[in-house]
């Protein structure tokens, strides 16, 4: 079988991905550029689980090893914690440590593992956990990132410095005059 094959432009928002399966289907995924993945909580169960009911119906365990930051309403990290379990059927995270009171329903979170957005769409791709490896892909890889800031002026300064030796010592008189 041929591996998976893997189109990625990573851009200042978002991180767009078209997946090749092996037998040719095409799946489209939008991840946000930082990496992170936002929720919000719909419940909280118990001291240590959260419900989010965006995450039904993600590969089993895939969010297992995660970090989790939990935001106000200024987005400010209010607590964070570690998903020590997932589950898809009914988008439950469970973490190694107690909830805070503070965090309830309605309140944002997001999920990370310091990964690169492109690895994250390739996880999601495939439905890997952060335990599993990739397995060999291909992958193409663009970016309108540097373009950006190229075209906005935006970034750090920078100078491009060129030298290109002479083919030959040939000279060409100008016809101008020096002035």
């Amino acid at each position: 079988m041929s591996p998976w094959d893997f189109w990625i432009d990573v851009g200042g928002t978002f991180t767009d991905c078209i997946a090749r399966t092996p037998s040719g289907e095409l799946l489209p995924i939008k991840v946000l550029s930082s990496g992170v993945t936002k929720g919000q909580v719909e419940e909280v169960q118990g001291t240590n689980r959260i419900v989010d009911l965006s995450r039904r119906g993600e590969p089993k365990e895939f969010w297992t090893g995660y970090s989790v930051r939990f935001l106000d309403d200024h987005g400010e990290t209010i607590a964070t914690a570690k998903v020590s379990a997932f589950h898809p059927r009914m988008g439950v995270l469970s973490f190694e440590q107690m909830l805070p009171p503070s965090v309830g329903p309605g309140t944002r979170f997001e999920l990370s593992a310091g990964e690169e957005a492109p690895i994250l769409a390739i996880r999601t791709a495939l439905a890997l956990r952060l335990t599993e490896p990739i397995p060999a892909v291909n992958v193409r890889l663009g970016t309108t990132r540097g373009t950006n800031a190229l075209l906005t002026r935006r970034g750090a300064r920078t100078a491009f410095i060129a030298h290109r030796e002479p083919r030959s010592t040939t000279f060409v008189r100008s016809r101008y005059p020096k002035t």
